[in-house]
């Protein structure tokens, strides 16, 4: 059962940015998904007995991703948010189907050419697009204009894509 376990582990663990862009998609890039995220995983775990090795794991723990995303609308619903079910339904069939692994590939190149980048690169990337940090919140912690924010942006979004290209074409030459 251990290996099962580390298993389980390994496959939450690998998931975890495409159910962040899952759950970001849904919810518009909300700041609120990374909250969602951990509410998400904590569902998937209390639930883990139930996944069926033979079944798509991310696409199973989509599923949990959806349901967390429908209750925190639910949620703000009583407030000031108008939940609207067919649009998250919309919104679902949407995105890409894990049956297509291109998307995900994707996202290993780019979990791998984040991985190269300097510290203060990637803290600049995720804090802007995985936090939905304002470039103008990120200026004020960083003690610097608006702008050289998001000239520094550009930059590491191209040097992102050009690291995911060289992959890309890499991979290509050895296929």
């Amino acid at each position: 059962m251990r290996d099962g376990v580390s298993t389980f582990a390994e496959q939450l663990a690998g998931a975890q940015f495409d159910l962040y862009a899952y759950i970001s998609v849904l919810m518009g890039g909300a700041a609120e998904a990374a909250d969602v995220l951990q509410e998400t995983n904590l569902a998937i775990l209390q639930d883990a007995s139930s996944y069926d090795p033979s079944r798509n794991f991310v696409f199973w723990a989509r599923g949990f991703a959806r349901n967390r995303v429908r209750r925190f609308y639910r949620s703000r619903s009583r407030d000031r948010l108008v939940f609207d079910e067919e649009l998250m339904n919309s919104l679902s069939e949407t995105v890409s189907c894990v049956s297509d692994d291109r998307p995900l590939e994707e996202l290993v190149l780019l979990r791998q050419c984040m991985e190269s980048l300097a510290p203060k690169q990637r803290e600049l990337i995720t804090a802007r697009y995985f936090q939905a940090t304002a470039v103008k919140d990120i200026a004020t912690r960083e003690c610097c204009s608006e702008g050289a924010v998001s000239v520094l942006l550009h930059r590491v979004r191209r040097l992102l894509a050009e690291c995911i290209e060289k992959k890309r074409k890499q991979a290509g030459a050895l296929a």
